[in-house]
């Protein structure tokens, strides 16, 4: 009873404002800007409690490949497709907000595959955070393993980190961040001058790359849920990115 009274008020509130079909059309048009696919289930009002439950089983089942594909590149379980019941519609109304909220991509068979998801990872009374997430596949790419995080700079002083990377030469970079991975004479070659810049150009972006992926999921902030201008101007850095690393 208390989960049946979640729900009703989950699809009251959803049903009472209105889905945001602006936001559903701006990425219609940057898709076609870009030249990808927008792949954002299309938002739908005027449901009925069941169909709306319905409705939501079918955002997850949409979305599933998309997770797969960020779950396969993070080394984490990829999640199995779950039968339609009224048992899954009735736990995917509680549980179907962590699924993605919209995906653009090439096509899949496009080289390189590029890929920009949105997930709420948060939500405290009207407060969230956003996650979007950059992904990219290339045959063109021999990436060693590592990862690029933000540097805690006060933590850093007092305990660093023995497998932090530093460049002499780049003091601010090595501050901002801590690079690590195994094969340390690659990564150096490929983390070149232009490469660090683009990194310093985007202080929010964690980087994770291996053999031909790489991902960088970065958050913004509720007030920037509805614009997509991020995304448009991170693409164009992350092919540059792409372009280098190719390149190297």
């Amino acid at each position: 009873i208390p989960l049946f009274m979640i729900i009703t008020i989950f699809w009251i509130t959803d049903q009472m404002f209105k889905k945001n079909l602006a936001t559903f059309e701006e990425l219609d048009s940057l898709a076609k800007d870009l030249g990808i696919i927008n792949h954002t289930f299309p938002p739908q009002q005027g449901l009925s409690l069941l169909s709306w439950m319905v409705y939501n089983k079918r955002i997850t089942d949409h979305y599933l490949p998309f997770i797969n594909i960020l779950k396969k590149a993070r080394g984490e379980s990829e999640l199995k497709l779950r039968q339609d019941s009224l048992i899954q519609y009735f736990y995917g109304s509680i549980f179907g907000h962590q699924s993605l909220t919209n995906v653009l991509s090439t096509e899949p068979s496009a080289e390189p595959f590029i890929m920009v998801s949105t997930k709420r990872i948060s939500e405290r009374k009207s407060n969230f955070l956003i996650n979007r997430t950059i992904y990219l596949k290339s045959k063109g790419l021999n990436l060693p393993h590592g990862s690029v995080e933000r540097s805690l700079e006060f933590l850093s002083e007092i305990s660093p980190d023995k497998r932090d990377i530093n460049f002499i030469s780049d003091e601010q970079f090595s501050k901002k961040f801590d690079l690590v991975g195994e094969d340390i004479p690659k990564i150096r070659t490929l983390f070149n001058q232009k490469v660090r810049n683009i990194l310093l150009n985007n202080p929010e972006w964690i980087m994770k790359f291996k053999t031909n992926e790489i991902l960088i999921p970065y958050q913004i902030k509720k007030e920037s849920y509805n614009s997509i201008n991020d995304i448009r101007t991170t693409r164009k850095e992350f092919t540059t990115l792409h372009q280098e690393n190719q390149s190297i």
